[in-house]
């Protein structure tokens, strides 16, 4: 993972962990990769990763199991809101940069669907059937 220099590193890590666990890598009620593991992952102090986790926690997306480490939620409703909640984010900076350079509503759709449809093309293979949050299936 490369590091942005205008964000704090637990922050980014934070945000990697939410992709992994959106996109259906971390599976709800898996067992997710350990502080120390995390921290040889990204080259980072491990107090970075036991900063991310916390705020990861308290946003219940994972919990900790007393010894046997951290898991994301079982909550398949948390876990579906706050994937909205983050793609509208995600949104929400994407058409406030196109506001900013000027682009009308239509331009700024028409990028969004030609880069989405380049971007799926490109992974013309996925057959999977959405069946758990951050699954994914085919589309079109």
């Amino acid at each position: 993972m490369d590091f942005n220099a205008n964000q704090s590193l637990f922050s980014q890590i934070k945000d990697e962990v939410k992709r992994r666990i959106f996109s259906g890598a971390y599976k709800s009620g898996e067992k997710i990769p350990t502080i120390r593991d995390l921290a040889v992952e990204f080259k980072v102090n491990p107090n970075t990763i036991v900063r991310a986790y916390a705020e990861l926690e308290a946003e219940k997306l994972i919990f900790t199991e007393s010894t046997n480490g951290k898991f994301v939620t079982t909550d398949t409703d948390t876990l579906s809101q706050k994937r909205d909640a983050y793609m509208r984010l995600l949104a929400e900076n994407y058409f406030r940069a196109a506001y900013d350079f000027g682009l009308d509503k239509e331009d700024a759709l028409r990028i969004l669907e030609d880069n989405y449809a380049k971007t799926f093309s490109d992974f013309a293979r996925f057959e999977i059937v959405r069946e758990a949050p951050g699954a994914r299936r085919r589309i079109g």
